[in-house]
């Protein structure tokens, strides 16, 4: 089966609610809820698809309030639910009948995502911070790199190994290794 997530775009069924609007209890707090009404609430809808690679049958079609800004995301197949993560760190878990279920991770943005080889984690990572995260109850374990001199530091990407650990790169020219566990091994410069 293959998941499609398509662009957000404008939905003029979808009411658009200002900021001066949205509930004073949501906006002291500025957590997942807020992002979530918000989502809810932009005007913007998003479409999602579940096709047979082998016939070409469209097995789910769904317009959803959920929507992703950035062509920059993930889409993970945990038995019949897909998972998307992307960058804005907005993510969602899509059930096979398209029940959506919001969701924040450990970074406050997702520089770099991969899953893990076995599709039962994520490795995410943003400035300097990084986590492993089990799909099943989004468990964080949360790693970081020590801080060098100069321009912030990035993760840019990880490859997952078979064994369960993960490799990644960042805008420092370093190259991470991350245990099966989500704790940091070793990092080395590679410039």
């Amino acid at each position: 089966k293959l998941a499609i997530l398509y662009s957000r775009r404008q939905d003029e069924s979808e009411k658009k609610v200002a900021w001066t609007d949205i509930p004073e209890e949501l906006k002291k707090k500025r957590d997942a809820k807020l992002r979530e009404y918000q989502q809810r609430n932009d005007g913007y809808a998003g479409r999602f698809m579940v096709v047979e690679v082998e016939t070409g049958k469209t097995l789910l079609e769904k317009q959803l309030w959920y929507s992703t800004s950035s062509g920059n995301n993930m889409l993970v197949w945990r038995g019949d639910d897909v998972y998307v993560v992307g960058y804005s760190n907005q993510n969602a878990k899509i059930s096979k009948d398209g029940a959506l279920t919001y969701f924040e991770l450990e970074n406050s943005f997702n520089y770099a995502f991969a899953p893990s080889a076995d599709g039962a984690a994520f490795w995410t990572g943003g400035l300097r911070t990084g986590a492993h995260t089990t799909i099943e109850g989004l468990v964080a374990t949360p790693f970081e790199l020590d801080a060098l001199p100069g321009f912030p530091e990035y993760y840019k990407a990880f490859s997952a190994a078979k064994d369960g650990a993960a490799f990644a790169g960042t805008t420092s020219f370093r190259v991470a290794k991350i245990g099966a566990d989500g704790k940091l091994v070793k990092v080395v410069p590679v410039y």
